[in-house]
């Protein structure tokens, strides 16, 4: 006869138990964590999307083209900062630039003042502009940008 000494089986039952409470709460906080990340992601889109609803009732546009310049005035008189992200002419590239870095898309913000920039093409080529603006949302600690839809089209 052998003399084999193992663990009881009520001290077998109890290390189960607890290993499975503990398995149990690491799932439950990691998909807690998970949809909750995923809620505020959400949340904050809905709240820039929100805001880009707004856009059409306080943000105006108007372009104009004179020797050869396409001047775009874009006008927010609404409580939110809107940001312009792109301005493409006749559905073409963008067009709108600072200064040294051509191409590219200042990073203006407009709250309520007016802004305008003016580009040097063949301006009797052109006859609608196209405006992208975005936004931000925010909600709780999570901070977004959402382009506000395919732009606003200004017919010159």
């Amino acid at each position: 006869m052998t003399n084999k000494k193992g663990i009881s089986p009520l001290i077998a039952t109890v290390l189960i138990i607890g290993f499975t409470i503990v398995i149990a709460v690491l799932v439950i906080t990691w998909i807690n964590n998970l949809v909750t990340d995923e809620t505020d992601t959400v949340a904050c889109e809905s709240d820039a999307l929100s805001k880009c609803l707004d856009t059409g009732s306080f943000v105006s546009y108007s372009a104009a083209t004179a020797a050869n310049i396409v001047t775009l005035t874009v006008d927010n008189s609404g409580a939110e900062e809107v940001a312009i992200q792109a301005v493409f002419l006749n559905g073409g590239s963008i067009v709108v630039n600072d200064a040294q870095a051509t191409g590219t898309v200042p990073a203006y913000t407009i709250q309520d003042v007016a802004w305008t920039a003016a580009d040097a093409v063949e301006a009797a080529l052109v006859d609608q502009v196209r405006v992208i603006v975005k936004v931000e949302g925010n909600y709780g600690n999570e901070e977004c940008t959402v382009a506000c839809g395919e732009g606003e089209l200004v017919n010159i």
